[in-house]
Order: C-alpha cells, then structure tokens, then sequence
C-alpha cells in the first residue's frame, strides 16, 4: 500500500468535494490507494497513448515498460513532491474496474517544455498568493468504457482537487486536431488561450500541434 497522497483526502472525490451528480454518476472518482491500481492505471494510459504496443503479443515487452515507468514515475512524484505543491492520480471506476486515470498537480513545470522559447514565466505554484495554477495530465479512459461519463467525472474530480489545494485555474494540453476531446473540453468550461506554431512543433520533434486550454475554478471565497 503506498502512503498517504499529498493534500488529498482517501475517500471518494465526489463525496468529499460535493460535485454536482450528473450523467456520469455511475462513474466514481478517487484517488490510486494501492500498488495495483496504480498498475492498474498504466495499463490504461499505455493502451490509450500507445495502443499498437499494448495490442502486439511481440511488442509487449516495450508495452510492459512503459506501464512500469508510467506508475514508477506517478508514485515518485507522490512521494517526492517538492515543497508547496501538490500531487493527485486520480481513477475512475466502474464497479471494481479502473477505467481511466488522470494526473493533477501544481508543479507548473509542463509549461516551459510544451511551449519552448515562448512561454512567459511560470504560474505562481503558492496557492496562498491566489494565483496558482493547476495542471491537469494524462487524462485517459479505457476504449472499451468511453462514452459513459468516465472523462468528465475526471475532468469534475480534479477541478474539484485544484480548487481544494486553493489553486485559481486549471490547465491542460489537448491535441489540437482532436475535435472530441476539444468539444469535452469546452462544455467544461475550459478555453484555448495558445496553439502551438508548426516550427514550436518541430522543434519539440512532437508529431501532433497542442493547444493550451485554462479554465477558471471557484475556490472558497472566490467570486469566479
């Protein structure tokens, strides 16, 4: 069993944080508790970012070690976050099955790597100056269990989780020629604020454009 997560309670993320019951009410939402739900979650991650590993018998070798170094590093950060942040694996489940997971935090890192030369100075990563800004990674859900709410219970639970920790905004990269995950995105609440340039593209040597979307969260006291 792994030790406690940082700045994030053990029960349920929708009991805790009161989210609205929507559609996807059927979706639980908490944070990974034990060494095989965090294995759990690699396997989804691994399945939906890189599917022609996961589903090749001669190249699951590769599959299995990307799942390792996937839970390997989510812990790690749990473990070892750097003072004044915070980290969440969150996990959605259907009945007993874990089928999708997301990654939440205040590092603030991912910023200055997706965007390189021109992105401005970091997000404060201090909630306390009310500028924090939260950044949501590797929300995935499992291709035999989409389309029945598990992505925006995700996307619910870890606004709920920044706006605990106190942060003011939630951000994310999406690829910008996905229009589904654009159009989940935006009933969320979330709008484009960058799109990246071919020759950021390049030089990132990524073969997909992203778009930087930020949302803003109602944290207590706030107005927003």
């Amino acid at each position: 069993m792994l030790g406690a997560l940082r700045s994030v309670p053990p029960q349920s993320v929708r009991r805790r944080c009161h989210l609205p019951r929507t559609a996807c009410s059927a979706v639980s939402v908490r944070p990974a508790r034990s060494e095989r739900e965090f294995d759990d979650a690699a396997r989804v991650h691994t399945a939906v970012f890189y599917p022609q590993l996961a589903a090749s018998p001669l190249l699951r070798p590769a599959a299995s070690f990307l799942e390792w170094d996937f839970a390997a590093g989510v812990k790690f950060k749990l473990r070892k976050a750097e003072p004044g942040t915070s980290t969440a694996c969150l996990l959605a489940f259907l009945g007993d099955a874990v089928v999708g997971c997301a990654i939440v935090d205040t590092a603030a890192d991912r910023f200055d790597s997706a965007f390189p030369l021109l992105w401005p100075p970091r997000p404060s990563s201090q909630p306390s100056r009310g500028l924090a800004v939260a950044y949501l990674n590797s929300l995935c859900v499992d291709p035999r269990f989409r389309r029945r709410g598990a992505a925006s219970a995700l996307l619910e639970a870890a606004q709920a989780v920044a706006a605990g920790w106190g942060c003011r905004s939630l951000a994310l990269h999406s690829v910008y020629d996905d229009a589904p995950s654009r159009a989940l995105y935006r009933r969320a609440g979330f709008r484009a604020v960058m799109v990246e340039q071919p020759w950021q593209q390049a030089l990132a040597l990524r073969d997909k454009r992203l778009v930087l979307l930020i949302r803003s969260l109602r944290t207590r006291g706030s107005a927003v």
